[in-house]
This record gives C-alpha cells, sequence and structure tokens, in this order.
C-alpha cells in the first residue's frame, strides 16, 4: 500500500505540476463547473494540514423538497471516512470550512395520458473548501432526466415527490469525493471504497478514477454491490496508463499517452461473469477500449449469454479487437433471437473485414467460406 500510495502521489505530483507550467492561476482563481483547479504545492500541503472541518450548510427550495435531502449526513460520511473530524456550524474550533450552497429544483408534474405521472428534478450548488485565505470550489449539479413515470392515483403524483433524490446522488454525492482528491492522498480515499453506504463507495470509485489509481479500481470490482462494481468496470476502459512514467512528457504529447491499463484486463474478464450482467455490460465495453487479445474469447462466450445488452456489448468489444477468432462467432450471432445482438455483431463484422454485408447471414456465411482459409 505504501508503494501504490507513493507511486500514484508523484503522478499526481506531476500531473499539477505540469499543468500550473501551462497555468499558474491566482489564489482567486476557482474550480468550475467541475474543472480541477491547479494547487501549488505550499497550498496542497496547506489542505492536507486540516485535521478538523466545520460543515457549513446553505439550501434553497420548497421546504418539503430541502428537508428530504441529506447533505449534512453525507458530508460526514464522506468527510469522515477520508480521515476528518467533523464538526458542526456552530463550532469554535476547527482547522478548515465546507461551505454547501445547495438548490432543489422538482419540476412540475403533468397528466400526460391520464394514466401516468411523470417528473424530474435538479439539484445544483457549489461545495467550497476554505483554509485561512485559500478556497478551493467545485461546482456540482445532479438531474434526473428524462422524466420518471409514476402510477397515477399514487401517494408520489405529488409534487414533493419529484426524484429528488435521485439528482442528489448524481450530483452531491458524486462530486463531494472529487473535491477532496485534490487534497487528499489517494490512499486515505480509498477507505472510503469499503465505507458500509454503496453511494459513498460508488461516489469514491469515480472520483478515484480521475486520478488514475487503477488498483483502488480493481479493488471496487469485488464490491458488495453491483452499482459500486460497474462503476469500477466502466472506469477501468477510462484509465491513463500513466503508472509507468519515468520522465516528463511535453505538453503536447499529454494528449496522446494510451487510454488503457493492461492490468485491468484480468478483472474485467472475471467481472464478465459477474451475478448481476450490467457488471458485465460495463466490463464488456472496458475491454473493448483496452484492446488486449486475451479478451478475445472470454468476449466470444458472453457474446451468447442469454442477456441482450451484455451481447451486444460483447460484439462491439469484438470489433474494437479486430481479431478474425471472432468472425465465425459473429456471424453466427447474425441469427440469434435479440435484434440488438444482432445489430451490434454486423457493425463488429464490418470493422473487421471491412466488408458490409449488413444483418444478412448467408453473405456473410458465403463469404467467410471463401476467405477463411486466406485469412489464418
Amino acid at each position: 500500500m505504501k508503494v501504490l500510495r507513493a507511486s500514484f502521489d508523484a503522478i499526481l505530483i506531476f500531473l499539477l505540476a505540469l499543468g500550473c507550467s501551462m497555468h499558474a492561476p491566482s489564489n482567486q482563481e476557482r474550480m468550475s463547473a467541475g474543472a480541477k483547479e491547479c494547487l501549488s504545492p505550499a497550498d496542497k500541503e496547506l489542505f492536507r494540514n486540516v485535521k478538523v472541518i466545520r460543515i457549513v450548510l446553505e439550501q434553497s427550495g420548497r421546504k418539503k423538497d430541502i428537508a428530504r435531502l441529506p447533505f449534512y449526513d453525507y458530508a460526514e460520511k464522506i468527510l469522515e471516512c477520508a480521515g476528518f473530524q467533523v464538526v458542526k456550524e456552530g463550532a469554535k474550533n476547527y482547522d478548515a470550512t465546507l461551505h454547501i450552497k445547495a438548490k432543489a429544483i422538482p419540476k412540475r408534474h403533468h397528466y400526460s395520458d391520464g394514466r401516468r405521472h411523470w417528473t424530474s428534478a435538479t439539484v445544483r450548488g457549489t461545495i467550497t473548501l476554505s483554509v485561512s485565505d485559500r478556497t478551493l470550489k467545485r461546482d456540482f449539479s445532479g438531474k434526473v432526466w428524462p422524466p420518471q413515470s409514476i402510477p397515477a392515483g399514487s401517494p408520489s403524483t405529488r409534487r414533493s415527490y419529484a426524484p429528488l433524490r435521485g439528482a442528489f446522488d448524481r450530483g452531491f454525492v458524486s462530486d463531494l469525493p472529487r473535491l477532496l482528491a485534490e487534497v487528499v492522498d489517494i490512499s486515505t480515499l480509498s477507505a472510503c471504497l469499503k465505507h458500509e453506504d454503496w453511494r459513498v463507495r460508488k461516489s469514491t470509485a469515480v472520483a478515484l478514477r480521475e486520478i488514475n489509481p487503477v488498483q483502488a479500481m480493481i479493488f471496487a470490482l469485488k464490491d458488495d454491490s453491483w452499482r459500486v462494481r460497474e462503476a469500477a468496470a466502466r472506469s477501468l476502459g477510462e484509465l491513463r496508463d500513466l503508472h509507468d512514467i519515468e520522465s516528463p512528457f511535453p505538453p503536447e504529447l499529454l494528449s496522446c499517452l494510451p487510454s488503457k491499463d493492461l492490468r485491468a484486463v484480468e478483472p474485467l474478464i472475471s467481472a464478465l461473469e459477474d451475478s448481476v450482467p450490467f457488471v458485465g455490460v460495463a466490463a464488456a465495453r472496458s475491454l473493448g477500449k483496452l484492446r488486449d487479445p486475451r479478451a478475445v474469447e472470454p468476449l466470444i462466450s458472453a457474446l451468447k449469454v442469454d442477456f441482450p445488452p451484455l451481447g451486444a456489448a460483447a460484439a462491439e468489444a469484438l470489433g474494437e479487437l479486430k481479431d478474425l477468432r471472432a468472425v465465425e462467432p459473429l456471424i453466427s450471432a447474425l441469427r440469434g433471437s435479440f435484434p440488438v445482438v444482432r445489430c451490434a455483431a454486423a457493425r463488429a463484422l464490418e470493422k473487421i473485414t471491412q466488408k458490409d454485408f449488413g444483418r444478412d447471414y448467408a453473405k456473410w456465411q458465403s463469404w467467410w467460406q471463401d476467405n477463411k482459409n486466406a485469412s489464418q
């Protein structure tokens, strides 16, 4: 763990230093719309010395709406699992202040057919962490859209039952760990992956993705909550392969770094057989992005699973790998029961062979018989 922590800290410091060399913001320039602020080493050390945080909450919206949103509870959970002591607004002794300014916006409901009720919601605001005259700020916005459908006549048809909790989870709960990721050690934040609340674990997994802790994501693939496993599987396909950096890269080459980390291949292959198939869907898509030949045979097996989203994701991944071993199984998939899998298989075949016979099984089969030996 110490080696992992040191490695990731070194990577994070390198990226922060590179960002600072390209743009050195003043102390008054802050994060906005989820963008990262570039902290100086002195500011970073200042924030890392924080032990006690006071929470100040400022909410606006209908009283019934905001009363149901546990801003303080989740701020306390996330801060405590990240190693901070939390005190309330009236406390006199503290090192930093976490100011949460939030607004809950339930969308007006209407009946579209006399039988169903449709509603949506947005929760947005800012999270500000202040130490002395230094401030780190992040905007958050969570939205439930498209509108949810609720049976007319149920208690949930009242406006106060708009899906604010879902918007709260997607906004505030997801963004607070991202803010903390700027100022705490990766190994410290990784402790939140063991929290009893799956929302905390999931939001931490997504936050850690942004600073490339591959081992943390692999660990999250074994979480008790399928939502956390799904988020981890999806994230592993988006991580940059920065762990082998030995020397600084010119800024123009940073965007060219491969968006993959092959340490994730075997764990993702195992995740294809997760008890919740949506985790397998995320794993298949990530394997397609990693493009490692070890995934070909497992993806061929996933192609045959009786769950259309997984079969389609496996077909798409095989198209990205462009391995001829997948041609025959993909042709067979054109005769499957699920249209979404047939369409994905046809697209994959086109990518692999540079031929376009659509979803015509007979044409693909005839072409493959004529060219199979030549391709081996």
